[in-house]
This record gives C-alpha cells, structure tokens and sequence, in this order.
C-alpha cells in the first residue's frame, strides 16, 4: 500500500493509492473518510517511518470505553456494520471484539448495501444498523444529493430500512467524510454526518455504534458522550434524540 499527502493541501490528510488511471491517482483517506483524486505530480509519498506523524496530525490517542463491568449483567444491541473501506471495517470489527459487543461487519460499497441490508437485518435480528464507507462534497449548493458522491446511496438505503423499521426500533447511523446531513436525517436515520460538511475520523460511526448498543433502552443516546469520544465533534457528528439498546439481564 503507497501513502501520500497533496502538495495543494499542504498535506492535510494522509490517503493511500486506490488505483491510477491516465496519471491521475484516486486515493482513500487512511484516517479520515473521504475519497479524492489528485495528479500525479501533486503528491508527495509518504514512508511507513514518516505515517505515525500523520496519524497524530488525524487523530489522538482516545480510550472508547471500559465495558468490562456489562458484559456479564447486560445484553447490549446488536449491531450491523456495513463499511465500503475494508481497512476500516477490519479495524473496527476489532474494537467492537474487543468491547465484548455483537457486531456483524459486512464489507459491501455504498451502492450494494441496499441490495443486501433488510435482509442482514432480519437474519441476525440488528438493533443497530451502521451504513458508512468514504463520501465527498464538491462544494456546490449542499442541498442537492447530486453534488456528494455517496450521500445519495446512503439516502436510499436508509430510506428503505426506515419505511421496514420505525425509529425507535431500528437505530441508524449513515455516513462519512462531508455528507448531507440534512438528507441523511430526513431519510431516517438517527444520526449521520456532516452537519458542517467536514471529514470525519474513520472510527466516528463507530463510536455512535457503540454508544447506542451500550445506553439503556429506556434511556436517550447522550449525545454529549458521542461528541466527548469521537474525532469531529457536533460538526461531524449530529441527530434526533433516540433511545439506547441495552437491556439488564436479571
């Protein structure tokens, strides 16, 4: 895998080649989620030696959360990951191993998602459903879905879970780097990115994910917690007030 930085930006985010064609590089960002193209002469590679410093520029170093005391007298929601970028699908799947959390982490594009999701979702009976990958915003007018890459697939998706599952039944994350927001929400999703159009960190969904299958049910998500453990705050991250998934076992 070949990283670089964009000497037009300064080198703001690190991106690893996705593919070339007619010396034009299509790149991935590695902490943030958001896809771009750039010539070949504007990047600048970036050695293994040299990526830690990006990854300190993207990010800090974050402890999610210390669940060690729920697992035995909690049942905490399930949830359903569905990611475009396999790199962050595998990092997350590790984390929600980690956290002790039911996680099925499907890697489908955008597009596909709705081909598979309902389906996923009655299968392993989902309480959390996480629709993310990589999306972009060509700066035109931010209302219409024709001017993100991905928003509009995100959109669908949502929409089509949602006419299945009413709001407090089936939570909903959709989102990534620059998403419309406003369109996400009004879909029905409970949270999505971006109110401010900015990039978000690749663990972001995730922290969502997590928090909603670790509140209790009779209780609202805290979206105070939401903002204090993920990268891009209330600029990144917004919703509507919706209840936990977690349940005590008695």
């Amino acid at each position: 895998m070949e990283y670089v930085i964009r000497k037009k930006y300064h080198g703001d985010i690190l991106f690893y080649i996705d593919k070339i064609e007619n010396d034009v590089a299509y790149l991935r960002g590695v902490y943030v989620r958001i896809l771009a193209s750039a010539p070949l002469n504007d990047l600048i590679y970036v050695s293994e030696v040299e990526k830690p410093f990006y990854e300190n520029k993207c990010r800090h170093n974050r402890h999610l959360f210390d669940l060690k005391n729920k697992t035995s007298k909690h049942i905490t929601g399930k949830i359903l990951h569905i990611d475009s970028d396999l790199e962050y699908l595998k990092k997350c799947n590790e984390i929600y191993e980690k956290l002790g959390l039911y996680a099925i982490c499907v890697y489908l594009d955008e597009e596909e998602a709705a081909l598979y999701v309902l389906d996923l979702v009655k299968e392993y009976n989902i309480d959390i459903v996480v629709l993310t990958g990589h999306d972009s915003y060509n700066q035109n007018d931010s209302f219409n879905l024709d001017n993100y890459r991905n928003s509009k697939a995100f959109y669908k998706t949502v929409k089509m879970l949602r006419d299945k599952y009413r709001l407090d039944e089936l939570f909903i994350y959709a989102g990534a780097c620059q998403s419309n927001f406003e369109a996400l929400i009004a879909s029905g999703a409970n949270i999505a990115s971006s109110p401010k159009r900015i990039n978000i960190d690749a663990l972001d969904p995730l922290v969502c994910a997590v928090i909603a299958a670790t509140t209790p049910f009779n209780r609202l998500i805290p979206y105070e917690k939401i903002w204090e453990y993920s990268m891009s705050k209330n600029d990144g991250i917004g919703g509507i007030d919706s209840y936990g998934k977690m349940r005590i076992l008695r």
